[in-house]
């Protein structure tokens, strides 16, 4: 009888330990999540213009130029042009444009980054192999509404870095607020069960 009574009374003991665990816990959803931005793809490349004459490399301007490719071979960067009698600091540039697939040609517009003058540079197909004569137009030049430039592409220089990953810890106050949060359905309701942030449970 005696091993009985206490048998019971252990009982009893464990499940108000239970209940007061249940009670004082507070049940929290937490959810991590890791998201990784997309790689960024770059691209350098130089451009040779003959200058003082339209054909004759033996003086030039030499115009580096940095670009940010997309995935459908497009781009947009800047560029600096030296050389010759150009300033010292050199003549920034910006330049939008795209790669063939084959990364053998390039068409693009590029312009200085003064907004007070207006000459652009426009290329179709240009070869980048740095030794041939691509045939180009200067748009809005003082020499006329549109005169032929002659330039020499370098072959692009690509360089790809992976997207920099970041993990979020979203905590909610029970896995009821979780589901609310998702807009309810079967998938959330079945997710991310509600767990006690400490658990008491086995303390007296």
């Amino acid at each position: 009888m005696r091993k009985i009574m206490i048998t019971a009374v252990a009982a009893m003991a464990m499940a108000a330990a239970f209940a007061g665990t249940a009670s004082a816990a507070v049940e929290r959803c937490q959810v991590t999540t890791t998201v990784t931005a997309p790689s960024v793809t770059t691209a350098t490349f130089k451009v040779f213009e003959p200058a003082g004459t339209k054909d004759s490399f033996d003086n030039f301007y030499t115009t580096d130029y940095t670009v940010t490719v997309n995935a459908d071979g497009t781009f947009e960067g800047t560029g600096l042009i030296t050389g010759y009698d150009a300033p010292s600091e050199g003549v920034p540039t910006t330049i939008t444009g795209t790669f063939d697939r084959a990364h053998n040609t390039v068409s693009y517009v590029a312009k200085p980054a003064d907004t007070d003058n207006h000459i652009s540079w426009k290329l179709d197909n240009g070869v980048t192999d740095g030794i041939t004569v691509n045939s180009a137009l200067a748009l809005n030049s003082q020499e006329g509404p549109s005169v032929g430039v002659n330039f020499k592409v370098t072959t692009p220089d690509y360089v790809t870095t992976p997207g920099a990953t970041s993990i979020t810890t979203t905590e909610y106050k029970n896995h009821g607020e979780y589901v609310s949060k998702l807009g309810g359905g079967k998938i959330a309701a079945q997710a991310c069960q509600g767990m006690p942030v400490v658990s008491t449970q086995g303390k007296s």
